[in-house]
């Protein structure tokens, strides 16, 4: 009987899982649905920094610390 309730509680746990992960998809769909397509890839500023830093800057000063 052990078995059969163990089991019981891990198929409970899962579908609770799925639910719970179910509506956090439709949550994320949604949220997508209402950006504006425009939005999606258009580089700012702010990425043009971040890229420069790690892509540039941050490998010259690793190099220049190592010397």
């Amino acid at each position: 009987m052990s078995e059969a309730g163990s089991a019981s509680r891990r198929q409970l746990r899962d579908e609770v899982r799925d639910e719970v992960l179910a509506r956090e998809l439709q949550r994320r769909i949604e949220v997508f649905d209402e950006i504006d397509d425009d939005e999606f890839g258009r580089f700012t500023a702010v990425d043009w920094t971040i890229c420069t830093v790690f892509f540039f800057v941050l490998p010259i000063l690793i190099a220049w610390w190592a010397l």
